[in-house]
């Protein structure tokens, strides 16, 4: 019996493992290099803790060290580096790749279903979406300018859409 409690008890401290941005900076690390993201001549800086990655709570700007569940950004912090999402959810972690329209839908699928989980309201889901869609065209599809190509001519397809 009493061993039976020490499993339970050990198998409900695995589960309850918080995820600090410390061991996790490796991972998000080399799903950079993968991205080339991390230029090869900074990966030994980055792989030796002299650089480091930024991770944000999106919508609440949260940078401690113990991750709690929620929707985070992630980059180099580099002038023209690309932003990735990243889902903390009961001591897992999903990253959100933003690389192309595919990865996008995908993305945008991911957090809609983990909204939902946390039963977030509407509001607060179609923020996660809508900065998801904002930097894929604003940032990621367009890292040099930083600005949607789209929208920075005429506004003449919005004004069609008007009656």
């Amino acid at each position: 019996m009493l061993f039976l409690i020490l499993s339970i008890n050990h198998c409900m401290a695995q589960r309850s493992k918080t995820i600090s941005v410390k061991s996790l900076e490796p991972k998000l690390i080399a799903f950079l290099i993968t991205k080339k993201e991390i230029a090869p001549n900074q990966i030994a800086r980055y792989t030796r803790g002299e650089n480091h990655i930024t991770i944000t709570g999106v919508i609440n700007g949260f940078l401690k060290d113990d991750l709690i569940d929620g929707i985070y950004l992630f980059s180099t912090a580099s002038s023209h580096s690309k932003i990735f999402y990243l889902i903390i959810d009961d001591s897992e972690y999903k990253i959100l790749d933003l690389s192309d329209e595919r990865k996008l839908k995908k993305s945008i699928d991911r957090t809609i279903d983990f909204c939902g989980k946390k039963k977030y309201c509407s509001d607060l889901t179609k923020e996660y979406i809508s900065l998801m869609v904002s930097v894929y065209y604003n940032i990621n599809s367009n890292p040099l300018n930083r600005r949607d190509k789209n929208c920075s001519s005429d506004l003449k397809a919005k004004e069609a859409l008007v009656p």
